[in-house]
């Protein structure tokens, strides 16, 4: 799906031409984003998944119950800390767990984290995926929720508070490394976003266990097909995708040397603050290419008849230089 630029639109990086600047559907040009999203806080998600997921570079979201956290039944704050230092995200899944969520479990659950983590707490996942009663709360503490529909996001969508995700295990139709890769490759034809819900892992006690054996073969085909899969956390994947619907790019000037470009999205500088992937038509004799932002340096690269820029919306503008 394309749209042409103009205002808030975005034309999606696929084919454009010379001095038409595009914003791509994920990040470095993926085809799909995978996200992994962790229930409860089952000890076993920390002694087996975190290693297993850094191994291959990858990070996960892990939703706590700040209750169980705080008494010793989940994993506990210092390990939480720990996990959010190698960049895995450390989301809310309320204070206790309760089937109904009002407004006290979204907030306070929300301030309790960024207190112990010291990082903002910015995505949710409802408990037993019941959307909360307080949507007024909900939306003024977070950027996203999650559900559990058994449905492929689509990259458009903009129903940001009802993310589905497919449930995993014993319990759920995803069990083995074939199933998940068939469920990728289903998010890649549809260039969509693909969120797993898991609890348990091996012979732990929590809810709908999955086998370490299935997972470790799992982000080993991630790790080696980036350019099909953008994994992620839920947070930088919701993220990129609010941000990519709000933005617009234009071209401030250009030369045979030099191009400087603005993004602008007018949303909240400071949650709002995940760089975006634009790309445009490799210009003639730019083999290489340097890139800043606001006076930094940011990741820039040429590939296959493109030139690319990490860009945040409204950090200033981008300036790209040919290079040797």
């Amino acid at each position: 799906m394309k749209k042409t630029l103009f205002a808030a639109s975005v034309l999606f990086c696929m084919g454009v031409n010379a001095r038409e600047y595009s914003i791509c559907t994920w990040q470095d040009d993926a085809t799909s984003a995978i996200s992994f999203t962790y229930d409860d806080g089952c000890p076993n998600q920390y002694k087996t998944v975190v290693p297993m997921m850094n191994r291959y570079n990858l990070r996960g979201t892990f939703y706590t119950i700040t209750d169980w956290a705080d008494n010793g039944s989940a994993i506990g704050w210092d390990q939480l800390r720990e996990m959010s230092k190698s960049g895995h995200e450390i989301g809310s899944h309320t204070i206790t767990h309760p089937n109904s969520v009002g407004a006290e479990e979204l907030i306070v659950a929300k301030q309790k984290i960024e207190k112990e983590i010291g990082v903002p707490c910015i995505s949710i996942a409802y408990p037993y995926c019941n959307y909360p009663r307080d949507q007024k709360a909900l939306e003024s503490s977070y950027i996203s929720g999650r559900i559990c529909n058994q449905v492929i996001m689509p990259n458009n969508t903009t129903d940001y508070y009802r993310i589905s995700s497919d449930i995993c295990g014993t319990q759920g139709p995803l069990k083995t490394f074939a199933d998940f890769q068939k469920r990728f490759e289903q998010a890649r034809d549809v260039k969509g976003w693909c969120i797993l819900l898991i609890h348990e892992i091996d012979n732990g006690s929590g809810y709908s266990p999955v086998k370490s054996t299935e997972l470790d073969p799992t982000f080993s085909y991630l790790d080696q097909h980036r350019k099909d899969y953008w994994t992620d956390t839920f947070a930088n994947i919701s993220l990129y995708l609010r941000e990519r619907n709000s933005s617009s790019v234009s071209e401030v000037s250009s030369s045979r040397k030099k191009v400087v470009l603005s993004v602008t999205a007018g949303l909240d500088q400071e949650i709002y603050n995940y760089p975006l992937t634009l790309c445009f038509e490799q210009p003639k004799g730019w083999k290489n290419v340097s890139a800043s932002q606001g006076g930094h340096e940011v990741k820039s690269w040429v590939e296959n008849g493109k030139v690319y820029v990490y860009a945040v919306p409204d950090a200033g503008n981008v300036e790209l230089k040919k290079s040797r």
